[in-house]
């Protein structure tokens, strides 16, 4: 999923090729996004 999001598919797309809601598409791709930035927040640079 997080990869259909980066190649540019909407979340209607998303939704009708995984036959998810596209709600839970939201849903999803908000939690994947909060882990990443809050691991790129705990890296630190020099």
């Amino acid at each position: 999923m997080l990869l259909s999001y980066l190649e540019g598919k909407s979340y209607q797309e998303m939704a009708r090729d995984l036959n998810r809601h596209v709600k839970s598409i939201d849903n999803a791709l908000q939690r994947v996004k909060r882990k990443i930035e809050k691991n790129l927040a705990e890296i630190e640079l020099p």
